[in-house]
């Protein structure tokens, strides 16, 4: 769950946002620029991450706990693993080709 939230934190940056969002005038509704804003930013992010690593940990775990009362189960823990692995990677690999495909589409001044 740490390195969960540590790679989500480097990628989503709340303070360069927060930063970015003051230098280029925009805001959040009710939010204030600069701190109340880094403030807002990282409490989502810290809401979302918990969710993700929560569910994370119950689609790796859940089978290795459901698999001490009930014999077998412990078996589907390999199973989801590979499966959120797989959905994963096809999304991405779904987004790469979509990225690739509009990038040309835009015109140059």
């Amino acid at each position: 769950m740490l390195l969960g939230y540590a790679f989500g934190y480097l990628n989503v940056q709340p303070t360069n946002v927060a930063k970015e969002m003051k230098e280029n005038g925009e805001y959040f509704l009710n939010v204030m620029p600069g701190d109340p804003t880094e403030m807002f930013l990282s409490g989502h992010f810290g809401r979302l991450s918990l969710l993700g690593n929560l569910i994370l940990a119950l689609i790796g775990v859940g089978p290795l706990i459901v698999g001490l009362y009930i014999p077998g189960a412990a078996n589907f823990s390999v199973l989801f693993s590979s499966l959120f692995i797989l959905i994963t990677l096809t999304d991405t690999i779904i987004q790469q080709v979509r990225a690739l495909r509009t990038k040309d589409r835009y015109s140059v001044f």
